[in-house]
């Protein structure tokens, strides 16, 4: 029985030897994204195009072609990495309206209240940067899969919520239950993908490493971001601390990106999943 936590969640999308190998020879092609406010509604945009197979499952937009041999112009595809915009812009897709109705109730509980007490251009920055780190780091560590859903931001904002709790701990109210509900959040989330994949020995299609990248953007860029209601000097020290850290892991993912070759090795190599 799945947890609501474990309904959060950014897709790695299977395929098949053929597809990897028609993606690979497929030839590269740079599209024009100008348009980008156009958005609303593209989930059910692509599903109309898409044939209108199982709204619950379809990968709407995802790729061009019913076969799945060629990318869509959102979806992040190691092949294509040299189109920048993919890094954040797989965020848009998701595998299936299930996938999508989760991350967008979650991301509405817990966002509302952020956006609310500290303001959009705050929060904003977050969730973009979690969802472009979220790839960054996907790639970094296993450049064979590709990526769709924005549970990297939603990432994000819950754990900007334990940032903005150590920040402003003393003039925080209901301060213990906060902690609680955040506490049992991540026990249930973080204690669930450990023990099916470690004991249940159960291998799965979510990118853990984009979740990873989300609650460390919440975490980090969100101690140096939100509205801190008294300021005090430690608090200004890991401000600092907590940026330096956050820009060098971020310059890290980069690098590893840069220099790493699609579909090569992934670096925590498992056997039990291919």
């Amino acid at each position: 029985m799945s947890t609501l936590a474990s309904r959060i969640e950014t897709r790695k999308i299977p395929l098949s030897d053929g597809q990897i190998e028609a993606i690979r020879e497929a030839p590269d092609e740079l599209v024009d994204v100008d348009g980008f406010q156009r958005i609303i509604g593209i989930f059910v945009f692509y599903w109309e195009s898409d044939g209108r197979k199982s709204i619950w499952t379809d990968c709407a937009g995802c790729f061009k072609h019913h076969n799945h041999t060629e990318p869509g112009i959102f979806i992040f595809a190691p092949k294509l990495r040299k189109e920048a915009w993919r890094f954040t812009t797989y965020m848009f897709l998701h595998a299936g309206l299930n996938h999508l109705l989760s991350n967008v109730v979650i991301q509405l509980l817990v966002g509302i209240p952020l956006e609310v007490a500290h303001k959009i251009w705050r929060i904003g920055p977050i969730y973009l940067l979690a969802v472009t780190a979220g790839s960054l780091l996907q790639y970094a560590i296993d450049p064979n899969s590709l990526l769709v859903g924005a549970s990297a931001g939603v990432y994000a904002l819950i754990f900007a919520h334990v940032a903005n709790v150590i920040l402003n701990w003393h003039e925080m109210p209901f301060r213990w239950i906060r902690v609680l509900i955040l506490s049992v959040f991540i026990f249930f989330d973080f204690g669930g993908a450990i023990y099916r994949r470690f004991y249940a020995d159960q291998c799965d299609s979510v990118s853990h490493l984009a979740h990873i990248a989300g609650a460390v953007t919440g975490i980090f860029f969100g101690y140096v971001v939100l509205y801190n209601v008294v300021e005090h000097k430690v608090e200004t020290i890991f401000r600092y601390i907590c940026l330096f850290l956050y820009i060098s892991l971020f310059a890290v993912t980069i690098v590893f990106v840069i220099v790493r070759q699609p579909y090569s090795k992934n670096l925590w190599n498992d056997d039990k999943c291919k």
